[in-house]
């Protein structure tokens, strides 16, 4: 329990601190919990935001 409120704490001062970061670190996490639940759709997602920054690059 103690260990689950020092993340949760960590995660709202580094919110605070460096929220762009921080939204792109738990979306990180997010990513690769899809992929390792569903390796099929995470393919797909992941193919797309590769494609989307090839697109955003020309």
């Amino acid at each position: 329990m103690l260990v689950a409120l020092v993340v949760l704490a960590a995660i709202v001062l580094s919110a605070i601190t460096r929220p762009m970061e921080t939204a792109g670190c738990l979306l990180s996490f997010a990513l690769l919990s899809a992929i390792g639940q569903y390796p099929l759709a995470g393919l797909i997602i992941v193919g797309g935001l590769a494609a989307l920054g090839l697109l955003m690059r020309t």
